[in-house]
């Protein structure tokens, strides 16, 4: 027998010609299996040791079989058969080159990755797939490189960041990339990080169930898709864990802050406490009826008390959108108007106030929170029982350390 299969081997060319040896066929089909399995063998092992060298990555080979369960078809190579076994093993990606310059799932077209083609050993461009890679385990650096979230923009400045900072949170909670366009309004008042172009593909979006509360749905969110955060996220809750990169991430740009510095330096307050005072288009009968209510003079009078017992000499910075109700209702010696009507400008003044007086809508709650300090807060807000107060929760909407007053 061992004779017949050495003949077989040798004679194999000639023996298959002859379609009348049926036995003769049968072992050569044997033969060219058993030869087939030995350099599917060979080149693999060849090729992983390669790229375990190129990589300098010893634990390669057993993260790489491990892997292999859960690899998708989008990690498959789609060569001919002119390219051997190229058809059917997963693609061995090498380093990726420019990276951080990826547009989606793929890259952009003069900053392709390469991959390592291990059929013949020669390098080919490789444009990622746009499905998410969901066998990388989450909180790699890989993962957040193939992972990406962003935010739809809705409202004025104000509700833009706090749905900016919520990106922040959940993309550091799913470790995903967070970005925004380059023409974002934000990029106007603030140089962001996280302005860059990417052409989003494979995306979902997710909405919101409540605008002033916290959504516990954002913590399950699918790794198999690309997200886009719709709705108005206005909740401490979603950012609380990042908040440092919150302020951070903030940063005004350098004439805004130049100006305010300028402003504030001339008032010469050792503190200084920054008021919003939100009334215009939340005065008119239809949005009082909705709940969107507006602090009124007794409440400001609270505020300034409290403060005045607390600190030396305060001074009170006052930014608004009513300087003739402010000038007649809060005309104190202490009391600075500072209103410019620019609201980039505004906002920077409130940011380097020592401390802060919010009444009513999210612009003047940023301004208390990239404070730091001590807040208090119009408590009255949504006006309780309203249609508003439906869609907020006080909880997640105000800070826990704020000071709520009536």
């Amino acid at each position: 027998m061992a004779g017949e299969q050495m003949i077989h081997r040798c004679d194999m060319k000639r023996r298959l010609r002859s379609p009348g040896n049926r036995r003769c066929h049968v072992s050569c089909q044997t033969c060219v299996l058993y030869t087939f399995g030995v350099s599917v063998f060979l080149v693999v092992i060849s090729n992983v040791i390669s790229y375990t060298a190129l990589t300098k990555k010893p634990g390669f080979f057993r993260e790489y079989i491990r892997n292999m369960s859960f690899m998708d078809s989008s990690y498959m190579t789609n060569r001919s058969t002119r390219n051997g076994l190229g058809w059917m093993l997963p693609a061995i990606i090498s380093k990726t080159q420019n990276f951080p310059n990826v547009h989606n799932k793929g890259v952009l077209k003069e900053d392709a990755t390469y991959r390592y083609n291990i059929v013949n050993g020669t390098k080919s461009t490789y444009q990622r797939t746009s499905k998410p890679e969901t066998f990388l385990r989450n909180g790699t650096e890989a993962f957040r490189k193939t992972h990406f979230m962003t935010v739809q923009g809705n409202g004025r400045l104000g509700n833009q960041m706090f749905q900016f900072a919520a990106l922040l949170g959940v993309s550091a909670l799913h470790n995903y990339a967070p970005f925004v366009a380059p023409h974002h309004k934000l990029t106007q008042i603030f140089d962001l990080a996280q302005a860059r172009v990417i052409t989003m593909v494979n995306a979902r979006g997710h909405g919101e169930e409540r605008a002033g509360a916290f959504d516990t749905r954002i913590k399950n969110l699918s790794h198999s898709k690309n997200w886009t955060l719709q709705g108005y996220y206005q909740s401490w809750k979603y950012f609380d864990h990042v908040a440092k990169d919150v302020r951070n991430s903030f940063r005004f740009k350098a004439d805004l802050y130049q100006k305010a510095f300028t402003k504030l330096k001339a008032l010469n307050a050792s503190v200084t406490v920054g008021v919003h005072i939100r009334r215009g288009d939340m005065n008119s009968k239809r949005e009082l009826s909705r709940g969107y209510n507006v602090a009124d003079e007794s409440f400001i009078k609270k505020a300034l008390s409290y403060f005045r017992l607390k600190f030396k000499n305060p001074v009170f910075v006052l930014i608004g959108d009513d300087a003739t109700w402010m000038r007649s209702k809060v005309n104190y010696d202490d009391v600075k108007i500072a209103t410019s009507g620019n609201a980039g400008a505004d906002l920077a003044i409130m940011a380097q106030c020592n401390h802060s007086i919010v009444t009513s809508g999210t612009y003047g709650w940023w301004g208390a929170f990239l404070a730091g300090g001590e807040t208090v807060y119009f408590l009255d807000y949504p006006k309780p029982g309203s249609w508003l107060d439906k869609q907020y929760k006080r909880e997640d909407y105000y800070p826990p350390k704020w000071i709520g007053m009536s």
